[in-house]
């Protein structure tokens, strides 16, 4: 694997997708993760109505032909329309035309006095309908469940406060009737991820509170309230967990699948919970009972729901990165990053990688940058040859996209190396949800 001398250098890393769980559950906030997970992008096809008066439906691949997709897919949204209007700036300027277009209309007017370029303009057009339509999604509640989110899957705010009550973040989420029913039941997942695992009584009432619906009794005892939980944004140990999710799990605007996330962040922060309580739970935010085995499920991926279960591998420790420029609401980190760079550097825990045990360190090396990394795709603005080693990751059962754009991320950090990632399907978190449903069903298969 790889090129040259170093190649003997090169890894080869077959991980299974329990592993992270968090992530697969998260909005991601750069351009290439929202249009997969936000928008109805299938087969790569972006299909959108131009507006205005002469309004007609366009169909447009988003893929490696497309430079400026290349140029923002790994872009936060924020972003992405300053990105768009500064690359149609430079094109009218180089073209002697018109460059204070800032909107797809006087986008469209340019195209008419243009029509030479109409080519060239049009795919800024749709660039501009893109960043604006997941925009839209953002500001249309997708931004309350970011912050729920981030902070259930971090444990600590934007300020790096431990959460105190990690209900008061969901509950309004959860009771809220704009919300999917999948952003319910991902906001309960991600609760469940925070808590570690809860009673499957609490499963059962959040579930129930979140208007998931749910065939048995519906009971929403005051002992839901009760689960000890992180810190709060002081630095407070948090006494009431429940509290962030409850405002989230009943209102009825709340997307089941948004529970269901907040739920089973909720489980793996606390590392399992019981049986009891996560029946409570699924009733709490009026999950189906039949959701329950979404959630159970995810104990197939090694990790800890109930609490009488066994995981085999304590959670991994996380690198330090307090340096780095986030955006509040894009926070985490995807575990995989953390895996590849501590690849590169000799520093994973063999806990968790026994095979590397007695294994001879190789020294550090640095070698010319590649042009190839990411999802076993390259990136057709390079073409050189690399000569420093790879470092291959393949999960089995599904790699997100932000796992995807942290190949290309450490691959440009790390200068000798070359990261590929890939698995058997690119997932977003309406289809993990769906192979965690279909998980058992593949057990009795």
């Amino acid at each position: 694997m790889g090129e040259g001398t170093e190649k003997a250098r090169s890894q080869l890393i077959i991980i299974d997708r329990g592993f992270d769980a968090v992530s697969p559950l998260l909005h991601e906030l750069t351009l290439q993760a929202m249009t997969q997970d936000l928008l109805n992008i299938e087969n790569d096809v972006y299909r959108y109505e131009t507006g205005g008066a002469e309004s007609v439906d366009k169909e447009v691949l988003l893929d490696e032909s497309d430079d400026l997709w290349i140029e923002n897919r790994h872009k936060h949204i924020a972003v992405v329309s300053q990105e768009v209007t500064r690359g149609l700036k430079k094109f009218s300027e180089n073209k002697k035309m018109p460059s204070d277009a800032k909107s797809i209309k006087d986008l469209s007017l340019l195209i008419k006095k243009a029509p030479q370029y109409q080519k060239e303009l049009n795919k800024f057009s749709t660039h501009f309908h893109l960043a604006e339509e997941c925009m839209n999604k953002y500001k249309n509640g997708i931004d309350k469940l970011c912050k729920v989110e981030q902070d259930l899957a971090l444990g600590m705010d934007a300020e790096g406060e431990r959460i105190k009550d990690p209900m008061k973040l969901m509950v309004p989420l959860l009771i809220d009737p704009a919300v999917k029913m999948e952003d319910r039941l991902r906001l309960i997942l991600l609760y469940i991820l925070h808590r570690n695992g809860i009673t499957d009584e609490n499963l059962n009432k959040l579930l129930q509170h979140a208007n998931i619906p749910h065939m048995g009794e519906r009971d929403t005892c005051k002992c839901f309230f009760d689960l000890a939980l992180g810190m709060d944004a002081e630095g407070e140990r948090i006494k009431d967990p429940m509290k962030l999710m409850v405002p989230l799990l009943i209102d009825p605007a709340v997307k089941m699948e948004d529970r269901l996330r907040l739920i089973l962040l909720y489980i793996l922060h606390r590392n399992g919970i019981t049986d009891e309580n996560l029946n409570k739970l699924l009733q709490h935010a009026n999950i189906p009972h039949m959701e329950k085995e979404t959630l159970v499920n995810a104990s197939l991926l090694s990790l800890n729901i109930t609490i009488d279960a066994e995981s085999v591998f304590g959670p991994p420790t996380r690198r330090e990165r307090g340096n780095e420029q986030v955006y509040r609401e894009s926070r985490w980190v995807p575990i995989i990053k953390d895996i590849m760079e501590d690849a590169i550097e000799d520093k994973l825990d063999i806990k968790h990688f026994p095979f590397l045990a007695g294994r001879q360190i190789s020294q550090p090396y640095r070698a010319p940058t590649s042009a190839r990394y990411g999802q076993w795709h390259k990136d057709q603005r390079y073409s050189q040859m690399r000569s420093g080693p790879r470092l291959i990751i393949f999960i089995v059962g599904g790699v997100t996209f932000s796992e995807m754009r942290s190949a290309y991320e450490v691959t440009r950090s790390q200068k000798a190396w070359e990261v590929v990632i890939g698995s058997d399907q690119i997932i977003t978190p309406e289809r993990f949800l769906n192979n965690l449903r279909d998980l058992s069903k593949k057990q009795h298969e």
